[in-house]
């Protein structure tokens, strides 16, 4: 070969190599850019759902059920759920901030927003979709998610207290099947239905006071009593203590007389007792008590019915009321989609079954449900355990527990210094005076500077 065609044959191969070499850079950037775009198709959204909720209990496994079709139905969406004791709730919460690790979604009882608002944890309810909620959920359930004027969640659980009483034991002592309307006709029937044994110990009480099972419970049970005799807790703006009233003196002296008398047993946990047939009647702590009359082999739950607590002075009867609510953190990267999830949840009707998928996890809990269409088609508002508490909204005597900041710290002072006068082992006025000092104390501290 010549010069000259050698010179053409290396230059030819030169330009197929060049060639060959753009083409397999072109096809390399081309892969270069599709295999990110395939990662960022396949990426789901994820969120974490952190709840009180055991996913393996029966109420649980409705949640569950829920979140797996909601995923589903989405899926770019991922929800993974984190389990924390309701005791043990609010304080992982608040560690879980410090640590920068904080769920997007939290499950929380109404008496922790104060604390979480106050450390800038919860995001508001944005006002598209407040206005889905109040369009699903019966009037006024807002008050419970509702801290200083800002809705910050969905509530669930729905919980009035109610009076409880044991239909079988009321007929045995020649009293109807319902509930003592008043103070008088309450200290009457618990005389009528307290039992002695032959050496004079107590049988069976006509009469439960829950002193000890949690400091909420107790709060509860007292103002049960307290507010419809007259008396306030905390003012309005949560700094000056209203409690140290004659009103409260005279409902303790009042709790404290049944318990003198015999004819009402004080102690924690009471419907441990009342489970057992060994009290006759007592404070519903909540609908959710309807799993503790089921319990296998102590299911006595066709015996048990509710009604309007007692009325006092007011000559109107009151029920104080809690609940849960599906809350967003600040920390959420993606909370559009944390709240469309919750959105879901608690106002999107399921055609099988006519409620909402939040609605049959309450179903199954035993709580109330909070939407008009829950209320419509759920079975639970049949049962006359449920009378009670459904009474209680309709007559329109419910109002919240304390919500602010430390609410159950609060609630311990007013247990620990409170229980003693209930027990006849430190006057009303004593107990009363330190409960005051020490809660007035404490609020002066919360809100010191501010």
């Amino acid at each position: 070969m010549s010069k000259c065609g050698r010179r053409q044959f290396h230059a030819r191969a030169l330009a197929v190599t060049l060639a060959a070499a753009v083409g397999s850079l072109t096809i390399f950037s081309a892969l270069a850019v599709f295999r990110p775009l395939v990662g960022i198709a396949a990426q789901k959204t994820k969120l974490t759902f952190m709840t009180h909720y055991n996913l393996s209990l029966p109420f649980g496994k409705v949640l569950d059920n829920a979140i797996k079709e909601y995923e589903k139905l989405h899926p770019d969406i991922d929800i993974e759920v984190q389990f924390a004791d309701a005791h043990t709730l609010l304080t992982k919460i608040l560690v879980a901030q410090s640590a920068g690790v904080a769920p997007d979604i939290v499950n929380i009882a109404g008496y922790m927003m104060g604390d979480l608002s106050h450390a800038g944890i919860l995001r508001e309810v944005p006002e598209n979709v407040r206005q889905a909620m109040e369009k699903a959920y019966l009037p006024g359930l807002s008050v419970f998610a509702t801290y200083r004027g800002k809705v910050y969640g969905f509530p669930t659980e729905f919980m009035p207290r109610a009076m409880v009483a044991n239909v079988r034991m009321l007929e045995a002592a020649g009293l109807p099947a319902r509930t003592p309307t008043t103070f008088a006709e309450l200290e009457s029937w618990a005389a009528k239905l307290t039992q002695r044994a032959a050496d004079g110990t107590l049988k069976q009480a006509g009469f439960g006071i829950d002193t000890g099972a949690s400091a909420q419970l107790v709060w509860a049970t007292i103002f049960a009593f307290a507010r419809s005799n007259g008396a306030q807790y905390i003012s309005p703006d949560y700094r000056k203590v209203l409690f140290d009233s004659r009103e409260m003196a005279e409902t303790i002296e009042y709790l404290a007389g049944l318990v003198k008398k015999g004819i009402a047993l004080a102690k924690s946990w009471i419907v441990v007792d009342t489970r057992a047939e060994k009290v006759a009647m007592t404070m519903a702590a909540g609908p959710y008590w309807k799993t503790e009359f089921t319990r296998p082999n102590e299911n006595i739950y066709d015996r048990v019915i509710t009604g309007l607590l007692p009325a006092g002075s007011t000559g109107k009867p009151a029920s104080p009321t809690y609940g849960w609510l599906l809350a967003v953190t600040q920390a959420c990267q993606h909370p559009d989609e944390a709240w469309k999830f919750i959105t879901w949840l608690t106002t999107d009707v399921k055609e099988s079954t006519k409620m909402t998928r939040m609605g049959q996890v309450m179903y199954e809990l035993g709580s109330m449900p909070v939407t008009r269409q829950d209320l419509a088609n759920s079975p639970i508002v049949k049962e006359p355990f449920m009378r009670g508490f459904i009474a209680a909204i309709q007559a329109n005597i419910i109002f919240p527990d304390p919500i602010g900041p430390k609410a159950l710290e609060l609630q311990q002072i007013f247990q620990t210094e409170v229980v003693p006068a209930i027990l006849g082992t430190r006057s009303v006025a004593e107990s009363l005076a330190r409960a005051a000092e020490r809660t007035q104390k404490q609020l002066d501290q919360i809100f010191a500077g501010k």
